[in-house]
C-alpha cells in the first residue's frame, strides 16, 4: 500500500499545473452547489412572506448546477486522465499490473476527491453568513438566520459529488483495462478521430444550428417562445459540439483552394496548424462556447429584470389599490356594500382617491381560427384572451363590435353561434392596464352595444377599478382590508412591490450566481486549452526547425495559430447571442418586460464585460503556455 500511495502522492506533485486548479474547480463548485442548497432549505426563509418561490428559484439553480458540475467535472478529468496515461502506461511496462494500476487510479481519485470536498464545504460553511447576507439584501427581505449551515445541504452535497466521483472513477478504470501498455503511454500523442466525416459532420451541424435559429426568428407569440426556447437551446448546442471543428475545417479549406493566398509562407503554415489545432480542440473550443453563452444569457437576463422590476410591477399593478368584483359570485346588494366597505375604509384614514379609473367587462379564454371563436378552458401558445367592453359609440348596432388587437382580425367573428361584423379596426386600446392578463396573453378586445346581455361562454360581468391614494398606500391597504368583510381579489402596486421584488431579486442572485460559475469554468478550461497548446506548440517548434524555418517565423506563426483558435468561441458565442435575443425578448413579454432597448442595452453591457473577462483570462493563462514553449 505505500508504494500505491507513494506512486499517486509524487504523481500529483509532478503535475500540480493541472491538478491544483483542478482541486480548486471542484471544491468552488461544491461549496457553490452547497450554498444554493443550503439556501433553499434555510427554514428562517421559508417563514417570510412569499419566499417559497424563491426557494423554488434557489433550488432549481441547483439542479442546473448539478447538471453542469457532472458535465464540467467529467470533461475537465478526461485531460488530468490524458496527462496521466503515458505514466500508467510506464507502470505496466515497469512490471505492475492492471488490478495494480487501477490502485493507483483509485488512490488518485480518492485524493483529488478528498482534497476538493474538505475544502469546497469548509468554504461553504465559512462564507455561510455572507452569502446569506447578500440574497436577503438582493431580495430585499429581513430574516432570522443562522451562522452556520445544517447538515441536511452538506449531506446532499457529500452524495452529489460523491456520486459525480464514483462516475469519473468508473471511466478511468474503464480506459485502463481497455487500452494497453503502449496504447497509455501514447494515448495523448494520438490524434482523435470523429466518428463522422468532415462533410458530414459541417452538413449535419450547419442543419441543426439552422434549425435552432429558425425556430428562434420565426416565433412571435410569447407562450409559444417558453416552449421553443429549450428545443432551439438544444438544437444550437448539439450543433455546435457536432460540427465545432468540421465547419472551420470547411472554411479553410475553401481558402487553401485559392492558391494564391494559401501558398504564403506565412498562411500555408498558419492555416494548415489552425486546422491541426482545432480538429483536437473541437468539443473544449465547443465547451467553452456553449458556457460562454449560458454565462452571458443568464446575466443579461438577471439584470433585464432586475432594472425593470419596477415597470413590470407597474404594468401589473398600475395603482395602489386594484380590485374586481365578479357579478356570478355576488349579488347587487353585496357588490353595493362591498364598495361601501371599501370606501369606509378609506374615510378611516381620511384618505382620498385619485387617478381613479373603472372598467366593466367579460373576458374568457378562447382559440381563434379565421373568424370562429372557440372557448377553450386552459391557455396555450394559441389562446387569445377575448374581451368584450361597453361601448360609448351610440351609433354601434347590436350585431356590430370594434376591435382592438396587434394582430388581424377578420372582418366577422362567430362567438357562441351569432355573427358580429367588425366595423373598426384598432391597434391601441386606452384601458389595456386595467385589463393586466392582456399583457401575458394574446388578446382582443371587443366594444359591443349591450355588455351585460352579450353572450359569452360562461363568462359574467366583472366590475374592475384602480385609483391611487393620497397618503400612505400599505396603511391604506390595512384600513381597507381591516373593514372588508367580503373574499374579494384585491391588491395593489405597494401591496405586491414586496413579493416581487424578492423574485426579481432571487431571479437576479441565481442568475447572477450561476453566471459567475461558468465564468469560473470557463476559465479552468481556457487554462487547460493553453496548456495543450503549450505542448502541441512545442512539438510543432521543433518540426518548423527542421523544415528551414527561423525561430521569429516560427514564433509569429504559432501566436496567429493559437489567437486564432481562442478567438472562435467568443465570436460563435456573439452569433448564438444575437439570435437567441430575439427569443428571449418575445419570453420576457410573458413577465411585462416590453422595452427592447432596454434589455439589448443589459444583454450588451454584459457582452462587453464577458469579452473583457475573457481576454483577461486569455493573458493570464498564456503565461503557462509561453513557459511550456519556453522550456528546453
Amino acid at each position: 500500500m505505500n508504494l500505491y500511495r507513494r506512486l499517486s502522492l509524487e504523481g500529483i506533485r509532478k503535475n500540480k499545473s493541472v491538478y491544483v486548479p483542478y482541486i480548486l474547480a471542484f471544491s468552488f463548485l461544491v461549496m457553490s452547489f452547497s450554498t444554493l442548497v443550503s439556501l433553499a432549505v434555510m427554514e428562517g426563509l421559508a417563514k417570510e412572506y412569499g419566499m417559497q418561490h424563491v426557494q423554488t428559484l434557489l433550488g432549481l439553480g441547483a439542479i442546473v448546477l448539478f447538471v453542469f458540475s457532472t458535465q464540467f467535472l467529467y470533461y475537465c478529468d478526461g485531460f488530468l486522465m490524458d496527462k496521466r496515461s503515458d505514466e500508467y502506461g510506464l507502470y505496466g511496462v515497469l512490471g505492475l499490473d492492471k488490478s495494480q494500476i487501477i490502485k493507483v487510479v483509485c488512490l488518485d481519485s480518492l485524493l483529488v476527491y478528498a482534497m476538493g470536498m474538505v475544502l469546497g464545504i469548509c468554504f461553504s460553511v465559512l462564507f455561510y453568513k455572507l452569502e446569506i447576507s447578500l440574497l436577503l439584501k438582493t431580495i430585499h427581505v429581513q430574516a432570522e438566520t443562522g451562522f452556520l449551515p445544517t447538515m441536511i445541504p452538506i449531506v446532499i452535497t457529500f452524495l452529489v459529488f460523491t456520486g459525480i466521483e464514483v462516475l469519473i472513477l468508473f471511466r478511468r478504470i474503464y480506459k485502463i483495462k481497455r487500452l494497453g501498455n503502449l496504447e497509455l503511454i501514447k494515448a495523448k500523442r494520438m490524434h482523435k478521430k470523429s466518428s463522422l466525416k468532415i462533410g458530414v459532420s459541417a452538413l449535419l451541424s450547419v442543419c441543426l444550428i439552422g434549425a435552432g435559429y429558425y425556430l428562434a426568428l420565426k416565433t412571435k407569440n410569447p407562450l409559444e417562445s417558453l416552449q421553443i426556447f429549450f428545443i432551439a437551446t438544444l438544437l444550437v448546442v448539439l450543433g455546435t459540439f457536432v460540427g465545432f471543428g468540421a465547419v472551420t475545417e470547411v472554411v479553410i479549406g475553401f481558402l487553401k483552394k485559392k492558391k494564391n493566398f494559401y501558398y504564403k509562407p506565412q498562411n500555408f503554415t498558419s492555416l494548415s496548424g489552425i486546422v491541426h489545432r482545432i480538429r483536437q480542440n473541437a468539443n473544449g473550443l465547443a465547451s467553452i462556447t456553449i458556457m460562454s453563452c449560458a454565462a452571458i444569457v443568464l446575466l443579461g437576463s438577471a439584470f433585464s429584470i432586475y432594472w425593470s422590476g419596477d415597470k413590470i410591477l407597474r404594468g401589473i399593478f398600475p395603482r395602489d389599490i386594484v380590485y374586481s368584483i365578479e357579478h356570478k359570485i355576488y349579488s347587487k346588494a353585496e357588490i353595493e356594500e362591498i364598495k361601501s366597505q371599501i370606501n369606509a375604509g378609506l374615510s378611516k384614514g381620511s384618505y382620498k382617491k385619485k387617478d381613479d379609473e373603472k372598467i366593466e367587462y367579460k373576458m374568457e379564454m378562447t382559440q381563434i381560427e379565421g373568424s370562429n371563436v372557440k372557448f377553450v378552458k386552459t391557455f396555450n401558445s394559441a389562446s387569445t384572451a377575448l374581451v368584450v367592453i361597453q361601448t360609448s359609440d351610440k351609433n354601434l348596432k347590436s350585431d356590430e363590435v370594434i376591435a382592438y388587437s396587434k394582430h388581424d382580425v377578420a372582418n366577422e367573428l362567430n362567438i357562441d353561434g351569432n355573427i358580429y361584423k367588425v366595423v373598426d379596426k384598432r391597434k391601441e386600446f386606452a384601458n389595456e392596464k386595467a385589463i393586466n392578463q392582456m399583457s401575458i396573453l394574446g388578446s382582443l378586445v371587443l366594444e359591443v352595444k349591450d355588455l351585460k346581455n352579450f353572450k359569452l361562454g360562461d363568462a359574467s360581468l366583472v366590475e374592475f377599478e384602480m385609483f391611487n391614494v393620497d397618503g400612505d398606500p400599505s396603511l391604506a391597504m390595512k384600513d381597507v382590508r381591516s373593514n372588508l368583510k367580503y373574499d374579494i381579489q384585491i391588491t395593489g402596486y405597494t401591496d405586491a412591490k414586496s413579493e416581487f421584488l424578492a423574485i426579481f431579486g432571487a431571479l437576479m442572485f441565481v442568475g447572477t450566481f450561476l453566471g459567475f460559475v461558468f465564468i469560473v469554468g470557463t476559465a479552468l478550461i481556457i487554462y487547460y486549452k493553453q496548456l495543450q497548446e503549450g505542448y502541441e506548440s512545442k512539438h510543432n517548434f521543433n518540426i518548423m526547425r527542421r523544415v528551414g524555418m527561423t525561430e521569429e517565423e516560427i514564433k509569429k506563426s504559432i501566436k496567429s495559430q493559437v489567437w486564432m483558435v481562442f478567438l472562435l468561441p467568443p465570436s460563435v458565442a456573439f452569433i448564438h447571442i444575437f439570435v437567441a435575443f430575439f427569443l428571449i425578448n418575445d419570453l420576457f413579454l410573458i413577465i411585462g418586460i416590453t422595452n427592447t432597448v432596454d434589455k439589448a442595452t443589459s444583454f450588451g453591457i454584459i457582452f462587453i464585460l464577458y469579452l473583457w473577462i475573457y481576454f483577461v483570462v486569455y493573458k493570464m493563462t498564456s503565461k503557462a503556455y509561453y513557459k511550456i514553449i519556453s522550456e528546453k
